[in-house]
């Protein structure tokens, strides 16, 4: 029987092996007491999660030492009906570890060098010396634990702002850390909007190289951003102008036009998307009518993501989630809908072969990886759309569970195994967006903080600097703004003066105008959680079910007057964080393509162990009750007629 650790541990480095104090001490003993250790046994020939030959990985990991294939990471045919690109499919999963001979009777290497894993960045801790046998208790070394420390890089953007984030996962769950951050300023040009593409780029690479200075070996690299926005490339692959913002003005009543290409039902039987102007198909319907020349010109479309990872890759593909925020996919088929594109006359041409989360592309390009630092780290594909790899790292695993992506929007809704597509879900104008394992996040969109952000960016404007945190001080907890307003209304889609448009919204509507910062604020969290009751309740409607609790992850999460407002307003449970969950489940699902975890269904369980939950419990004071149930009979009003405002 092994010794049993009676004594405290300090870090030193480690050796393969499992230790009898009946049998001297030696790298040959030492390697066939490992070979000789039960599956069950961890290298050291204590019982536990790991596996013999396994070291340093995580109880919910893979356990051999195979080449694992990601879901839904296959050569050919990857849910779609022509090719998937050229990438690699299928990383190694971390070898088997070799370790020199001992040179010393405790098994140390006295330079601390460890043999064979040029890939992992380890941790080591042994006990303090003696240890007693637990059977004849005379004193004995023990040899050294290990915890490997598995790197991976997550690039997140954001529509405010971008970060690249390094995700350490050990065996106690992920630790996430910023490695750069950088502003996402759009920019605009004779009256277009445009997404600075070119100096995103820019900062991509500089947190890449960031990254290179950590001096961490890097097991791999994924990017997510927003959804609906693309960029169009020529057949020499050179990029046709800045891509458009989907708040740009091009989209103004576009809606109307499309509906007399195609009826509104027969769109949503097509692509189960609900119909919002900045949808990708809509773009494309303005660029066709504004600027046909680029559509002739252009000999590939690739979303934002996409074509971010074709720069750092040379490999274009359209990743599955991102792929369904374009309003052109058809989740029967799993592919894109070649009838609503020839309805509309645009090139189906043009659009790239689907791949899953999990994909490998391949690796970064050898002259990025010069230029940044790094080696030739591979890039899986997340959930490319941020809130994919948001709700892919929401803690739970109960099909009950709502969820709420929060952050500039906020997107509320469950997982479904397939698309919702009946007369409630069009009715309700819900959509069906895709997620990790070919599921569907049926959810709808809501404003969520960019009325916050845009209220921030105007009083800056007039020399009053607030962090989010201070803005959040001024909203008083269980004290109802007497204005509300719809977040949805069409007044607040465009960058501007938001706290006159609140003002003038209110005024409109016949209510009290908020004057002050804190009645503008106030204003607008009793508004996002009574739009969350509405949605919640039409959720419940079209999926003929009750829900239960509602998980808040994302940036809002940290929000927590708006998490009790949101508990209070619904009746139901609230429990917030993570606050990073797209960069959470962004490098999550790069750990279950890289065979670090066995499978999706786990990363609820990582995420949950990772970091501090918060949770709300709705108000019972029949008072207060009272209050939020009168204020949710005049927001349906509100969005039952929605409120005229001039120009």
């Amino acid at each position: 029987m092994p010794p049993t650790p009676t004594t405290p541990t300090f870090s030193v480095v480690l050796i393969l092996g499992s230790l009898d104090c009946s049998r001297p001490i030696g790298g040959n003993a030492l390697r066939s007491q490992a070979r000789s250790r039960s599956p069950n046994r961890t290298p050291l020939g204590f019982p536990g999660p790991r596996r013999t030959g396994s070291v340093g990985r995580p109880a919910w990991a893979g356990l051999d030492s195979r080449r694992a294939s990601a879901p839904g990471a296959r050569r050919g045919r990857v849910g779609s009906k022509r090719r998937a690109p050229r990438g690699h499919g299928s990383v190694p999963v971390a070898n088997r570890i070799r370790f020199a001979d001992p040179p010393n009777g405790f098994g140390i290497p006295p330079t601390g060098r460890i043999v064979g894993i040029p890939d992992r960045f380890c941790t080591i801790s042994v006990p303090a010396f003696p240890a007693v046998c637990s059977d004849c208790r005379s004193p004995v070394p023990r040899l050294p634990t290990t915890e490997c420390i598995l790197t991976y890089l997550a690039v997140d953007l954001g529509a405010d702002s971008g970060r690249v984030m390094a995700g350490r996962l050990t065996d106690r769950g992920l630790q996430l850390s910023e490695v750069h951050r950088f502003p996402n300023v759009p920019v605009s040009v004779h009256g277009t909007l445009h997404w600075n593409i070119l100096g995103i780029w820019h900062e991509i690479q500089e947190g890449l190289r960031k990254a290179a200075g950590l001096g961490e070996p890097v097991q791999g690299l994924g990017l997510d951003t927003w959804g609906c926005d693309f960029g169009l490339l020529d057949a020499q692959d050179r990029l046709l102008g800045n891509p458009v913002h989907y708040r740009d003005a091009r989209t103004n009543g576009i809606l109307e036009e499309a509906f007399r290409i195609r009826e509104r039902d027969e769109i949503f039987a097509c692509t189960g998307i609900q119909f919002i102007p900045l949808n990708t198909l809509y773009q494309l319907l303005a660029l066709k009518r504004l600027s046909p020349q680029d559509l002739q010109m252009a000999a590939s479309l690739l979303m934002i993501p996409d074509l971010l990872n074709f720069w750092l890759t040379g490999v274009k593909a359209a990743e599955f989630s991102i792929a369904t925020t374009t309003q052109c996919f058809d989740p029967s088929t799993m592919d894109w809908s070649g009838e609503l594109l020839a309805a509309f006359e645009l090139p189906e041409c043009l659009f790239q072969p689907i791949v899953h989360p999990g994909y490998t592309l391949g690796p970064l390009l050898p002259d990025l990886a010069a230029e940044v630092g790094l080696p030739a780290v591979p890039v899986t594909v997340p959930a490319c759309h941020d809130t994919g790899s948001a709700v892919a790292a929401v803690p739970s695993s109960d099909p009950d569970a709502v969820w709420i992506s929060s952050g500039t929007w906020s997107i509320m809704g469950v997982t479904v195994p397939d698309a919702v597509l009946h007369a409630k879900a069009l009715a309700g104008n819900f959509t069906n967006e895709g997620g990790v394992e070919r599921t569907f996040r049926f959810c709808k969109n809501i404003m969520g903080l960019w009325l916050i952000q845009e209220c921030r960016r105007t009083w800056m404007r007039a020399g009053e600097t607030y962090s989010y945190a201070e803005l959040g001080a001024m909203v008083q907890a269980n004290t109802r703004s007497p204005s509300i307003v719809d977040p949805d209304h069409e007044v607040f889609l465009a960058p501007g003066d938001m706290p006159l448009r609140l003002q003038t919204y209110c005024r409109a509507s016949g209510q009290p105008v908020p004057e002050t910062k804190q009645a503008i604020l106030s204003c607008i969290v009793d508004s996002l959680a009574l739009k969350y009751r509405w949605v919640l309740t039409r959720l419940e409607d079209a999926l003929d079910r009750q829900l239960g609790t509602i998980h808040v992850v994302g940036g809002g999460s940290q929000h927590s007057v708006l998490n009790q407002a949101t508990a209070d307003a619904t009746g139901r449970p609230v429990v917030a964080g993570p606050s990073e969950a797209t960069a959470t489940g962004n490098v999550l699902i790069q750990a279950v393509a890289n065979g670090e975890m066995a499978s999706f269904g786990q990363m609820g369980t990582v995420s949950a162990e990772s970091v501090s939950l918060e949770g709300f419990e709705p108000t019972t004071a029949s008072g207060q009750r009272a209050e939020w149930d009168a204020s949710y009979q005049k927001f349906e009003q509100l969005v039952a007629h929605p409120v005229s405002i001039g120009a």
